[in-house]
């Protein structure tokens, strides 16, 4: 009876993944999920850890163990560095409405937001209506 249902749940996602993809990538997902659990885990004595606190402790203490500071002191300080950087002064900027209306007609409202966190569509919308 149970394995009835389940051919009957995959038959009706199958039928249904024109109208419904959504259930049919949810029911995906749910299978490629690989489902990992840490433990037992063998202490410095031989005795077996099971409790979810106490494997944790002792996976805190392992990495605490490996991952140290290092000591910056002995780390040798590079010199002749033989390359020159240039100072290139910007001059006069010129900015006017129609180059700003320009770049906003070009932005691609389909692309995430830029570094400032605008969306483009946020930006188009604002500001083109302002014409």
């Amino acid at each position: 009876m149970k394995r009835a249902k389940v051919n009957y749940g995959k038959k009706q996602l199958a039928q249904n993944i024109k109208k419904d993809s959504k259930s049919f990538y949810r029911y995906i997902k749910g299978k490629r999920v690989a489902k990992v659990n840490v433990g037992p885990l063998e202490d410095e004595t031989g005795e077996l850890i099971v409790g979810n606190t106490e494997m944790a402790e002792m996976l805190i203490q392992y990495l605490a163990s490996v991952f140290t500071a290092e000591d910056t002191s002995t780390i040798p300080i590079v010199t002749g560095n033989s390359e020159v950087i240039e100072r290139v002064e910007l001059g006069t900027i010129s900015i006017n409405r129609e180059t700003v209306l320009n770049k906003l007609l070009g932005l691609r409202a389909d692309r995430s937001p830029g570094p400032n966190g605008l969306h483009p569509k946020v930006l188009k919308g604002k500001w083109i209506g302002h014409t």
